[in-house]
């Protein structure tokens, strides 16, 4: 039964990295792992299922994911130290990313190397919640069109 769990945290994974694709050669490594650990406390809220067929649902905890790096040796928080602000409507499909003047050696801190210019991508992507049913993890709303 644990096993399923397992399976449902790795689907969950799977469109979680197929929204991030084109940021994947940035990832500094195997974050398919790191990410199906970060999910199993989120799984472990689920207190209305049977051990074994917890759902994995980030929409009852959408801040999950915040300070996850794909980089461990230059993470974005050690670049950035000041936060960057986001909205995100469900309803409307709509995001916004709201990054601060940024101010060489105060609060953006460039990795080693010389680097002319930054640039920053922002990426959005729907990750449906994941339930139990029929001895596997099923997404049981229609994802929206894209």
């Amino acid at each position: 039964m644990v096993n399923a769990e397992f399976g449902g945290r790795a689907t969950a994974t799977k469109f979680i990295l197929a929204g991030i694709n084109s940021l994947k050669p940035l990832a500094g490594y195997h974050i398919a792992g790191e990410l199906n650990k970060l999910l199993r406390p989120l799984q472990l809220m689920d207190s209305t299922s049977l051990a074994g067929q917890r759902s994995v649902c980030l929409s009852k905890s959408p801040g999950l994911p915040e300070g996850f790096s794909l980089n461990k040796k230059n993470s974005f928080d050690s670049l950035i130290r000041n936060p960057v602000g986001y909205t995100l409507s469900r309803e409307s499909l709509v995001g916004a990313v709201t990054i601060p003047a940024l101010l060489p050696g105060i609060n953006f801190f460039v990795p080693p190397g010389r680097f002319a210019y930054y640039s920053f991508v922002v990426i959005t992507g729907v990750v449906p919640d994941l339930h139990f049913a029929a001895d596997t993890y099923h997404i049981t709303t229609p994802l929206p069109p894209v």
